[in-house]
């Protein structure tokens, strides 16, 4: 998945993502999903299969898309996503 047809999909069920860079050699560069205002997780930008999710409750069937999408995007090679504009 790219990081662009991510972006897209979650916008399509009401959440954004935005991406956040701390220092100046990627390390620790992170795309953070959001959803009513919440982070819902953060998925690594230079590291495949890291992220943490962060639901408190039981999924409703939006959650539940959200949740898949972000385990695709984690599951797909860095070199794969593309470039978050």
């Amino acid at each position: 998945m790219t990081y662009k047809g991510f972006k897209k999909e979650i916008e399509k069920l009401g959440a954004s993502c935005r991406f956040y860079k701390i220092g100046c050699y990627d390390v620790g560069s992170y795309v953070y999903v959001l959803y009513h205002n919440i982070i819902i997780a953060t998925i690594s930008k230079i590291q495949p299969n890291r992220g943490d999710i962060l639901f408190n409750q039981i999924l409703n069937d939006t959650e539940s898309k959200l949740l898949i999408l972000c385990c695709k995007l984690m599951q797909t090679p860095v070199d794969e996503r593309g470039k978050l504009e």
